[in-house]
């Protein structure tokens, strides 16, 4: 899964051309490209064990939903994980899901 946030920092950003789709591939890279090394090698280590206690309750790891999130955070929480590391271990679910082009579950839903 690593190997992910590895590739995703090597996506080249498009030569804009002024049509939507470049715009969006655009959009993709810079995000991609928005991590530095040690928030990718941070983000490993977090969906390396988001995805291990996902395993261990028969889970997907990805997609996964932002109650299994939540879940996770709390049975860290629980085994003594000191609340300042909690709030960086979602984002490396979201980021690595956005990378795998899958709905991100910790998104807002879209307002009507």
């Amino acid at each position: 899964m690593g190997l992910r946030f590895d590739a995703a920092a090597r996506v080249a950003v498009p030569l804009a051309d002024g049509t939507l789709a470049t715009a969006r591939d655009a959009a993709y890279a810079y995000a991609c490209h928005a991590k530095s090394d040690d928030t990718r090698r941070a983000y490993r280590a977090g969906v390396r064990a988001s995805c291990a206690w996902c395993e261990t309750h028969a889970l997907p790891c990805l997609p996964t939903g932002s109650a299994n999130i939540v879940a996770f955070l709390a049975a860290e929480r629980g085994q003594g994980v000191g609340v300042s590391p909690l709030p960086s271990a979602a984002p490396p679910s979201a980021t690595y899901t956005f990378i795998a082009d899958l709905p991100v579950p910790t998104a807002e839903a879209p307002r009507r």
